[in-house]
């Protein structure tokens, strides 16, 4: 595991990373950082490397398959910066605050963690955008009673 400080040393290592995929990509990215990458990932994906997106922020592409997360701003908050994830054919990922410092690794445990983080993030969007209402029946506006429950009351606030 290696750390990458500096937001061009990051796009840098990103852009890499995308352009050496042969498989897949697993990411999850902010509209803001999208826009310095949006040309590999498309290139990525006309060489038929499958592209799978949770868009952080509103943006849309015409490739890929893409989740929009209704609750970006909230991570940001509480995360205190944009973030950043993406696995490349499950073995390359880097991950963390886009904007100070993030982590490059090949270690397959970190590798199967962040792989496991972006599909559950995508499953639970998936689920959302197919059963909204009753998700908010269930859950309250925001899915509140399911933070409420799960969430520790230690000061800890994740999204």
């Amino acid at each position: 595991m290696h750390t990458i400080s500096g937001y061009e040393n990051v796009l840098e290592k990103l852009k890499e990373i995308i352009k050496n995929a042969k498989k897949s990509i697993y990411i999850e990215i902010w509209k803001e950082d999208f826009k310095h990458v949006e040309k590999e990932l498309r290139a990525a994906y006309d060489r038929e490397v499958d592209v799978k997106i949770v868009a952080l922020g509103e943006f849309t592409t015409n490739f890929g398959l893409v989740y929009q997360h209704a609750g970006a701003r909230e991570i940001e908050h509480s995360a205190g910066s944009r973030l950043i994830y993406v696995l490349a054919d499950i073995q390359e990922g880097l991950f963390g605050k886009i904007e100070q410092n993030v982590t490059w690794t090949k270690n397959i445990d970190v590798i199967y963690l962040l792989l496991n983080f972006v599909v559950h993030d995508m499953y639970l969007l998936d689920v959302g955008q197919n059963f909204p209402e009753q998700l908010k029946y269930f859950y309250g506006a925001g899915m509140k009673n399911l933070k409420n429950k799960i969430l520790s009351r230690d000061g800890v606030n994740i999204h």
